[in-house]
């Protein structure tokens, strides 16, 4: 995700008045401002839209979502054709989406994406935007994905996602992905605290927030061609690969599901450029992207500056698991967080202060006693997996539904 915003941010300041050089203060916050659209029209499929606001430097804090009422998306199509979106939490994704239902999109006619953006709410006033891409023809490929898999290094140093395809014309492709995953707490408590009563009471039936699941849309940017190999194939093509192995996503288990998209010969460029540039090699302004525009503006005032590339295509999809505890390729590092041993009559203390218990304390070399004087307690973040940023929603066709 960091490398896509710093690529979006090195686009920005680029379109920004060339005539001289500055000083570039990283730490500095100005107002740096740009409208992000993502989201390709998916013909035969459900288009998924999101939008983003950046506006600061500092690109881990930059992105902001504008609220859903303040936004209107819709596809359009020269036959008539008109698809309206519905703002929604996808299945597959915890961040706010516009989901456009696509699937009658007219194949032989040229579409374009139209997003209106309101300063107020809808029919009580207030200015808006018109932003639109220009008009795409929708390439039909007979390139099918036939297969999506995980390739761990014989040492667990580094993973891959690789993928097999065939088709008949070389062409442009690109992969979008949406990933769930599902991870745990370093700790399973087996105690829950009830502080009106100053009480502790075991987890019935194994209910706690050890195991919690996340939601994402894959912002890798993953684009080929085979244009040049004399034959629409990939094998053993690897779209995705990291040497992470405290990545939370691959921890425990984690499912991908990957569209692939024919397109067009200047979509390709332009994201060719946005991955080249959001690469760490090299200084803040090389290579130069200056001239790396996309596809989307302001039909008002075309000189706005707008991220995004809108392109359109049929999509073919592959999906798969990863079981960490086949590949042992996740490693997390918790740093092992110190348990402290409390009495009942500190337990209000340090609840207040963030913690919770895990379980009973034995001393070593000792039998339990009959009456239970003492529990292990840590901070909240070490053993309620929500703290990580994920939920106890179980994802719908999850393979571990008895979690």
């Amino acid at each position: 995700m960091k490398r896509l915003l710093k690529s979006l941010l090195l686009l920005l300041l680029a379109a920004l008045p060339t005539a001289c050089v500055y000083d570039f203060d990283p730490g500095a916050e100005g107002d740096v401002k740009a409208l992000i659209i993502e989201g390709d029209i998916l013909a035969g499929d459900y288009t998924l839209v999101q939008l983003s606001n950046l506006q600061a430097l500092d690109v881990s804090e930059g992105l902001s979502q504008i609220p859903s009422y303040q936004v209107e998306v819709t596809v359009e199509s020269e036959s008539g054709q008109t698809f309206t979106g519905t703002p929604e939490v996808h299945d597959a994704l915890d961040i706010l989406y516009y989901r456009v239902d696509t699937r009658t999109l007219d194949l032989n006619s040229r579409c374009r994406l139209k997003v209106k953006v309101y300063s107020g709410i809808p029919g009580l006033g207030g200015a808006f935007s018109t932003y639109v891409s220009d008009w795409q023809e929708i390439l039909q490929s007979d390139s099918v994905l036939d297969s999506l898999s995980y390739v761990v290094s014989p040492d667990r140093d580094q993973l891959d996602i690789r993928i097999d395809t065939h088709g008949k014309a070389e062409g442009f492709y690109r992969w979008i992905g949406l990933e769930v995953w599902e991870y745990t707490a370093e700790f399973r408590a087996a105690y829950y605290y009830i502080p009106s009563l100053n009480e502790l009471l075991p987890y019935p039936d194994d209910e706690n927030y050890y195991y919690c699941w996340k939601r994402n849309y894959f912002k890798d940017i993953m684009v080929a061609s085979t244009e040049s190999a004399g034959v629409d194939v990939f094998r053993d093509y690897t779209v995705f690969t990291t040497r992470n192995r405290e990545d939370q996503r691959f921890s425990y288990v984690y499912s991908l599901t990957l569209l692939q998209e024919r397109i067009s010969r200047e979509a390709y460029n332009y994201w060719t450029s946005m991955r080249n540039n959001s690469s760490d090699v090299g200084g803040l302004f090389s290579p130069q992207p200056s001239d790396i525009r996309g596809n989307i503006h302001n039909e008002a005032d075309p000189s706005e500056y707008v991220v995004g590339y809108i392109s359109a295509s049929t999509v073919t999809k592959a999906q798969r698991y990863y079981r960490n505890v086949v590949s042992r390729f996740g490693q997390q590092d918790y740093s092992r967080t110190t348990r402290v041993v409390l009495k009942e009559n500190q337990w209000g203390t340090y609840y207040r202060n963030g913690y919770l218990p895990l379980w009973v304390w034995i001393p070593e070399d000792e039998e339990p006693q009959s009456v239970i004087e003492y529990y292990e307690w840590v901070p909240k973040r070490a053993c309620d997996c929500r703290e990580l940023g994920g939920t106890k929603i179980v994802p719908a066709g999850w393979i571990n539904t008895d979690k």
